[in-house]
């Protein structure tokens, strides 16, 4: 992250790096109870007053900066999948890749994209980056007068990657695994 701060094809915006060079330190430098002391010792949560929206004119309510709950939303969970797949219902990714990339992390980071394709009677699965290069021959080959058979795209199939069920999304929406738990076997 350190080598890639200053080059325009990284990832992460530039804006967020220092956030998450912060965090990649914290948390490979703290322990989960360090790291809770340091947030409650950061947040003070202190209290406030503010108006209450639901309430007439002049209401006040107290609030804190304490973190009780989470929710998760079902269209944030990507089901992953094909595209054309009902059970994706044509978006495998949800909304699942507008906050990652909002908040500077890359995408393929949490899920991979497969590009099944055919050219003539040969399936193939490729990456974007290969489908794209594979593309823009078959443009130069048809411009030139070429005769190919051109590349299709068959379909897009999202595949999550190991890193994004150790996110908090997945945690949460899915839950832990007895291993994560510290547990030998779900008998337990």
């Amino acid at each position: 992250m350190i080598e890639e701060y200053d080059s325009v094809s990284t990832g992460i915006h530039r804006k967020n790096a220092a956030i998450a060079l912060v965090t990649q330190m914290l948390t490979s430098s703290l322990d989960s109870e360090e790291l809770h002391t340091l947030y409650a010792d950061l947040s003070d949560n202190a209290v406030y007053t503010v108006q209450d929206y639901d309430g007439g004119p002049g209401e006040m309510i107290t609030r804190d900066h304490e973190i009780r709950y989470l929710a998760i939303d079902n269209r944030l969970y990507p089901r992953g999948g094909l595209y054309s797949s009902d059970y994706s219902g044509g978006n495998p990714t949800g909304i699942f890749a507008a906050p990652t990339i909002l908040s500077g992390q890359d995408f393929s980071t949490f899920m991979d994209e497969v590009y099944m394709t055919t050219r003539g009677q040969f399936s193939d699965e490729m990456t974007r980056e290969e489908f794209d290069a594979e593309m823009r021959k078959d443009v130069l080959n048809q411009q030139s007068g070429a005769t190919f058979d051109p590349l299709s795209l068959v379909d897009i199939r999202i595949d999550h990657t190991p890193v994004f069920f150790d996110t908090m999304l997945a945690r949460t929406y899915v839950g832990y695994g007895a291993s994560s738990l510290g547990f030998a076997t779900t008998e337990q």
